[in-house]
């Protein structure tokens, strides 16, 4: 084996430096710069000839660069490392843009997911890790080379701190994240052997917005733990809410992976229906969210220095 090191492009340093932190090495450094025109230029302060190099890239858009840069100097910064001699180079991308774009949903729809695996893949890259993403399976279809999903909910279940007499329930806000639900339930229930309910969301999209009414579960005057791997508009989260509230639901708390906030961060952040939203910082744009008292952020960075260190992450 060679010697390990990490980089990180963009605002992620920050995440790739606690976590080298943790892993008791020294963060590598990169050299970025985007010209007048709009092209873009990445490449390492440091020799990589020989060695296991992990890049972290965070792909959220922000007010510097757009989501298609940010993957555009992950492409970039990942085909250099190859040219330079790496022996291996695995692309550690805490939030994985166009995830959500893993089937056709229309006659002419694109599968943009397994577009965005053939472009990392042409850079040489030998393993992917990502946190969350979407639809595991449409992600571990979409990238030939090896392609790691970790859970965040492990450090949901840590944060939290229940009782049995606030009756918990863990709610998924749609259909489709049943299963993302089930595993936090009953991490949840194993950790502090209180029982936990669960219950889920009917929603449907439609070009007008979020539809669906029915709510499967007890939900009155429980504590109820809603669940998803994202918040980007808020628009599902505000659909449950409103559903949790009409049903006489207790206190409310809302867990998400990545906290996109898009669109209509005010209104939801500071909603009277929530207690606390509780997010990792898999995107780095949610610094500018500090002053919202109701969102709290945990860092991801030990779940990732644990897949760096492990075995399974050896190529």
């Amino acid at each position: 084996m060679g010697s390990l090191k990490v980089f990180g492009i963009g605002p992620t340093q920050t995440l790739a430096k606690e976590v080298c932190q943790k892993l008791g090495i020294e963060l590598s450094t990169i050299d970025e710069e985007k010209f007048p025109d709009g092209e873009l230029k990445v490449r390492p302060c440091a020799r990589v000839e020989n060695a296991n190099v992990f890049v972290f890239h965070s792909l959220g858009g922000d007010n510097i660069r757009t989501v298609n840069d940010r993957l555009c100097e992950l492409y970039f910064f990942l085909s250099t490392l190859r040219d330079l001699g790496a022996l291996s180079v695995t692309a550690v991308i805490p939030y994985l843009s166009y995830a959500r774009s893993d089937q056709r949903k229309g006659p002419f729809d694109s599968i943009i997911l397994r577009y965005v695996a053939q472009m990392l893949e042409g850079s040489g890259v030998h393993r992917i890790i990502s946190m969350d993403v979407h639809n595991i399976s449409a992600f571990e279809n979409a990238f030939r080379c090896p392609a790691l999903n970790l859970e965040a909910v492990s450090l949901f279940c840590q944060h939290l701190v229940i009782s049995k007499d606030s009756l918990p329930v863990v709610l998924s806000p749609d259909i489709g994240g049943i299963k993302r639900a089930e595993i936090f339930r009953k991490q949840l229930e194993n950790l502090t052997g209180i029982p936990v309910d669960s219950a889920f969301l009917e929603k449907f999209r439609t070009p007008e917005g979020v539809t669906g009414h029915k709510l499967v579960g007890a939900v009155s005057g429980r504590t109820i733990l809603i669940v998803d791997d994202m918040i980007s508009t808020g628009e599902t989260i505000f659909h449950a809410l409103d559903a949790c509230h009409k049903e006489g639901a207790g206190s409310i708390k809302v867990f998400a992976t990545h906290g996109l906030f898009t669109k209509n961060q005010n209104e939801l952040l500071n909603s009277p229906l929530v207690d606390e939203f509780i997010v990792t910082d898999s995107h780095p744009a949610l610094k500018d969210l500090a002053p919202f008292k109701k969102l709290r952020v945990l860092s991801c960075a030990s779940l990732f220095a644990e897949a760096i260190s492990s075995r399974g992450c050896e190529v």
